[in-house]
């Protein structure tokens, strides 16, 4: 879920909860085993969704990236673009008032 809204202010908690499934897969049991068979795929594309959506993802702060987080998490850094203006940022983590969700 947080995943389809990694362009706006998903990005933070789609990296977090990835990184938790990272984690159980390295230090516990293969990610075939934690899924039904129908969803093995899908790490494969929440990881094409961070990768395909990279230019229009607003990046998280150095600083906000949490200590235990490991280079090998990539997620993390996957923005491409740093020169967000504050309205940008605003824009795209605000999406969510939008007309459209105003029924």
């Amino acid at each position: 879920m947080y995943t389809l809204r990694i362009t706006g202010e998903g990005f933070p908690n789609a990296c977090y909860y990835r990184s938790k499934i990272q984690i159980l897969i390295d230090d516990f049991v293969p990610f075939a085993d934690l899924m039904h068979p129908a969803d093995s795929d899908k790490l494969d594309v929440v990881d094409a969704l961070f990768t395909s959506n990279a230019d229009d993802i607003v990046p998280i702060r150095p600083k906000d990236i949490p200590w235990w987080v490991p280079d090998s998490h990539w997620w993390w850094r996957v923005p491409t673009r740093d020169d967000w203006s504050e309205e940008e940022i605003n824009a795209k983590i605000n999406d969510y008032y939008d007309d459209d969700w105003d029924s």
